[in-house]
């Protein structure tokens, strides 16, 4: 198994990588290209990334960005939640799966007590 090493520099504008020991300097935009062409393969791997969440104890984001639209053309919801780390992360829900969402958050909301007042924007 190689060796990862990875580090930002001191003024946060690119990361050091060292794999087994050979160093690769990437500046942000480079990295955005190789973390998508590293999901892109990671989706092609086996094993595939289990349908089912992790058991346990899981790292979350605290109230990530997000952002919602309905795409007329395919009758699909685009939405869209910002990772700090992966950048903006998009999803095409087909009608039943937006409707089923939605009933799973309002029957949170019920039981976490009243929601909070919704955004001007569909960006939150």
């Amino acid at each position: 198994m190689p060796k990862f090493d990875i580090k930002p520099s001191d003024d946060l504008t690119e990361v050091a990588i060292q794999i087994d020991g050979i160093p690769v300097k990437a500046n942000a935009l480079q990295l955005d290209a190789l973390i998508e062409g590293l999901i892109a393969a990671r989706a092609q791997l086996k094993p595939f990334i289990p349908t089912e969440p992790p058991a346990g104890q899981v790292q979350a984001i605290i109230d990530p960005n997000y952002w919602t639209k309905f795409d007329a053309e395919n009758g699909m919801s685009l939405l869209m939640l910002r990772h700090p780390g992966m950048g903006w992360c998009s999803f095409l829900l087909p009608p039943a799966e937006r409707d089923r969402l939605a009933q799973y958050l309002v029957k949170q909301a019920e039981q976490g007590g009243p929601a909070p007042a919704a955004p001007a924007s569909s960006v939150h």
